[in-house]
């Protein structure tokens, strides 16, 4: 998972995170069983639907700062505002592409690359009330990353 996220193009990058913001819902997946026995449905409600959606987005974007670490975009480089790497133009870009098609809303990327860059922070804060360690790391995880990946003088 990690390698194929790594080497999305900004719009399946984008239309991934769409697709992870979206309202979280209910589901249910087949778990194996062992013999004749029919499988059984495991239920996850909303709110660990939120979990798993939030902890996907830091994932994710964990997974391409590591491929700056792991010369994946190539030669090992710094984060920078002034000369971004190609992991920042990646995230950056993929924000502005925050959309179900994977293309900019409109011709002002700047616009789009701060409201969705917002909807994204703002689906990182909402509290699904599990009490789920794991989306608490992700969370911080997930503002260390954009720290260093978001500079919207990648978005034009």
């Amino acid at each position: 998972m990690r390698n194929w996220v790594q080497q999305l193009t900004p719009e399946a990058l984008g239309a991934l995170l769409y697709l992870l913001i979206s309202n979280p819902q209910e589901f249910e997946i087949e778990v194996p069983s062992r013999g004749r026995s029919d499988g059984k449905a495991e239920p996850f409600n909303h709110q660990e639907a939120l979990d798993f959606q939030q902890i996907a987005i830091a994932s994710c974007l964990g997974w391409i700062v590591e491929g700056v670490t792991t010369n994946v975009y190539g030669p090992l480089c710094r984060f920078s505002r002034e000369t971004p790497t190609p992991s920042q133009y990646l995230f950056t870009k993929a924000v502005v592409r925050m959309t179900a098609n994977g293309q900019p809303p409109h011709d002002y990327p700047d616009s789009a690359y701060q409201n969705h860059k917002s909807d994204l922070d703002k689906f990182m804060d909402r509290v699904s009330g599990t009490g789920n360690r794991q989306v608490t790391i992700s969370k911080g995880n997930y503002s260390r990353h954009v720290a260093g990946l978001g500079t919207e003088i990648c978005a034009s």
